[in-house]
């Protein structure tokens, strides 16, 4: 989490009883209905793929305010306004890494053998390739917006392209891609929201500061999940362990497993645990069930809910 995160977290935390600070993400992420549901403003098209909504981002209210991005890599191209830009390589790089700050990036899989960033009304962003990993940044100080939806960047690469690692930065702005496959992927969503369609991983990280994170369909070795005050949903399979961790978060998830699948340690302090239809809430209160299952689950949660559902 970065410094300046944390400390809006700290001091939403002396205010939590206002909600201000979570209704004011949820407005920055793309409208709290939107937020709440989990539909981020995609829909599926005549080909059954889900795409971002454009127009529906472009008729949310105005947002403004100034935005420090990352620090701009020397040498690098800085890209802006409406671009098409096109990265050449010997090999395909084995990483990829976003740091999104006021823009909102889609993620597609084409059927050529070349990357490919299309920019629309975009603000200093820089993609390159560097030490086998795949960059697309939001470079620069003092970066005026109105509102973090009206900014469109769009990542096409191969098709079934497999990651070594694949990390994801959402400050204010937005990500939505199609499908994802590697071995480690990390999802944070500050403010911000991420939601994956199609996610195929060893491990997986999703971390909610203040903003939202959702896949839809997730096949995964090991998931932590952690929602400080923001929400984490995951639908899917888990092969090994789950870890959860609500603050004063919200996480939901949606197991295509029995409940007899795992073995259970429960801790709720203030917080709730829904676990298949039965709650664990009140001062301290602890529970560990063993049913003789190769899985594990450890749940948390200080003061928020975590609600776990199987099929």
């Amino acid at each position: 989490m970065k410094m300046g995160i944390k400390a809006a977290v700290t001091v939403a935390t002396v205010c939590i009883v206002s909600g201000g600070i979570l209704m004011g993400a949820g407005a920055a992420a793309g409208g709290r209905q939107q937020w709440e549901s989990g539909q981020f403003f995609t829909h599926v098209n005549q080909n059954g793929e889900r795409v971002a909504d454009w127009e529906s981002l472009e008729a949310l209210p105005d947002l403004g305010g100034i935005y420090d991005g990352e620090k701009e890599e020397k040498g690098i191209e800085t890209l802006n306004g409406d671009f098409t830009h096109t990265l050449a390589y010997k090999r395909f790089p084995e990483k990829l890494k976003t740091s999104i700050g006021i823009h909102i990036l889609e993620i597609r899989e084409g059927g050529e053998d070349e990357i490919v960033l299309e920019g629309f009304n975009c603000d200093r962003i820089q993609c390159y390739i560097k030490d086998d990993t795949l960059y697309i940044k939001d470079v620069g100080k003092q970066k005026k917006y109105h509102r973090v939806n009206d900014r469109q960047l769009i990542l096409t690469v191969p098709e079934d392209v497999y990651w070594e690692k694949v990390e994801m930065d959402a400050d204010l702005g937005g990500v939505d891609a199609e499908r994802l496959q590697a071995e480690k992927v990390e999802l944070e969503a500050n403010m911000g929201w991420i939601q994956v369609g199609e996610l195929t991983a060893g491990k997986l990280e999703m971390e909610a500061d203040m903003g939202s994170v959702e896949v839809e369909e997730g096949q995964v070795g090991s998931l932590d999940a952690s929602a400080s005050m923001g929400s984490v949903i995951f639908s899917g399979t888990v092969g090994d362990e789950i870890e959860a961790n609500a603050d004063m978060g919200n996480i939901q998830m949606y197991l295509e497993h029995n409940e007899e699948d795992f073995n259970y340690k429960i801790h709720a302090d203030m917080g709730n645990i829904d676990l298949g239809g039965t709650s664990y809430s009140g001062m301290g209160k602890e529970k560990e069930i063993r049913n003789g299952a190769s899985r594990t689950m450890e749940l948390e949660s200080s003061m928020g809910n975590i609600e776990i559902c199987f099929q």
